[in-house]
């Protein structure tokens, strides 16, 4: 792929922002875009998108081709993402203290942490959530306690009966919660399982993530997500920046995990922006043919404005992407969300005991839910 050919000035100076010391390749893509002239509006919308202002303000700030207005905007966004990381912070320290008080098994992961060990400082990599887990046997006790803190889950799983909350837990994996006091992080992730891809990928670990399975959690995330954001992809290299792996324990580690594809992907990708060398031992395993489809719809949603989500054909190529990306193996769990959901429960109260109704009914509450926005959007016009 010639990036120079696909993709914008910004985003060209962007890629060559992606690790604390950059390379003469990625000099070379700086240089090159601030030559060819770029939008300092634009630069900063992708900025904001990719998630990526700390990182990218080692270069924007020590550069003369910027104006003073400009690197205002950088150095605000700055001071607010170290706030942000000092909230995190906090917070994860008295999710540590709950633990040790219930007894209970979990950790925090990404975020911070993951700042501190790889960036250097919890400010350089831009804070917006904070991802906590905990054993799934402790879920509701997890649960109280980000209630009491003053948080509020999206979907009102306090209000669901006993198996309405086993179904839900069954076919997901986490839990968003937001707070308004800003004494604490806006957005938190609870989660009992370290994701699941359609095809089973499913870890629910009884220790802290090691470096590997770290490695491959974040594989597995981005590329479940086509990459969409540029941070995730810069945590990678971050990470190969400071760790040193034996390939081949890598390979077998996820050959258990069933995320072989999302690793592969992930180096081509690698390679693919950053000219990134691809390991030897995962070279040799690769059959790069087999992800042209893969590659070319994460091209498409990394330059987009909007999410992918956005559209009814977007979600309908990340579906195709994530059959493809999984063997075109539907894991239970899939079945589970997609045969009923909690959006179903608001619309019809059924007795936990004529639970099996929701899967009947299905048709029916997509068709009322459809109604209801098309109702609603011809109202607005």
């Amino acid at each position: 792929m010639d990036t120079q050919q696909i993709y914008s000035t910004e985003f060209q100076f962007l890629l060559g922002c992606c690790r604390l010391k950059s390379t003469p390749n990625e000099n070379l893509k700086r240089e090159r875009s601030l030559n060819e002239g770029l939008s300092e509006s634009k630069l900063f919308d992708l900025i904001q998108r990719h998630r990526v202002l700390p990182i990218a303000s080692i270069f924007i700030l020590n550069s003369p081709f910027f104006t003073d207005l400009f690197k205002s905007k950088i150095r605000n966004g700055l001071r607010q993402n170290q706030f942000d990381a000092i909230l995190s912070t906090q917070f994860e320290k008295a999710y540590e203290e709950f633990l040790k008080e219930k007894n209970c098994f979990g950790f925090s992961f990404k975020g911070v942490s993951l700042a501190k060990k790889y960036y250097g400082d919890i400010g350089m990599r831009q804070v917006y959530d904070v991802d906590i887990y905990i054993e799934p046997n402790a879920f509701e006790t997890a649960y109280k306690w980000l209630i009491s803190c003053g948080y509020k889950d999206l979907i009102a799983f306090g209000d669901f009966t006993q198996l309405q909350k086993k179904y839900f837990q069954n076919a997901g994996h986490d839990l968003s919660f937001i707070n308004d006091n800003q004494n604490f992080p806006s957005l938190v992730e609870l989660h009992w399982s370290m994701r699941e891809g359609l095809g089973g990928f499913r870890l629910q670990p009884k220790n802290n993530l090691d470096e590997i399975d770290q490695f491959l959690y974040l594989c597995v995330h981005g590329s479940e997500h086509a990459w969409f954001r540029l941070k995730w992809i810069f945590d990678i290299i971050q990470i190969l920046d400071h760790n040193e792996y034996d390939w081949k324990k890598v390979l077998n580690r996820a050959s258990e995990l069933k995320c072989l594809n999302h690793l592969s992907i992930t180096f081509l990708l690698l390679n693919d922006l950053f000219q990134i060398d691809i390991p030897t031992d995962i070279k040799f395993e690769l059959r790069e043919a087999r992800y042209k489809f893969h590659l070319g719809f994460i091209k498409e949603v990394i330059s987009l404005d909007v999410s992918y989500r956005s559209t009814k054909i977007g979600q309908l190529k990340h579906l195709l992407y994530l059959l493809s990306l999984n063997n075109f193996k539907i894991s239970r769990s899939f079945l589970l969300k997609n045969i009923s959901s909690h959006n179903d429960w608001k619309v019809l109260g059924i007795p936990d005991t004529l639970f099996f109704l929701y899967f009947v009914l299905r048709p029916f509450f997509l068709l009322y839910r459809g109604l209801t926005v098309l109702i609603f959007r011809n109202s607005m016009k």
